[in-house]
């Protein structure tokens, strides 16, 4: 299995969140993760987004929100 890192930003607006979710399951699914488990993962990574959209930025556009991915050894870590 191949190792990386990606890092990925979006404006600080809840209706862009989704991207972040897609792209974290994309990451997932390349590394075999079993479909409940990338699910979880997503969840994971939107509420987190979403959360420092709403209580960093009080819900502002405007503000770059990034995670980074790195996965490893058959692991991601976001």
């Amino acid at each position: 299995m191949r190792a990386g890192t990606v890092r990925l930003a979006i404006d600080s607006r809840i209706d862009q969140v989704h991207m972040i979710g897609w792209a974290v399951r994309g990451v997932c699914a390349a590394i075999a993760m079993s479909e409940k488990d990338a699910y979880q993962v997503e969840l994971c990574i939107v509420e987190a987004v979403n959360n420092a959209i709403e209580h960093a930025y009080a819900s502002e556009a405007g503000h770059e929100v990034s995670v980074v991915v790195s996965v490893a050894g058959g692991r991601i870590t976001l």
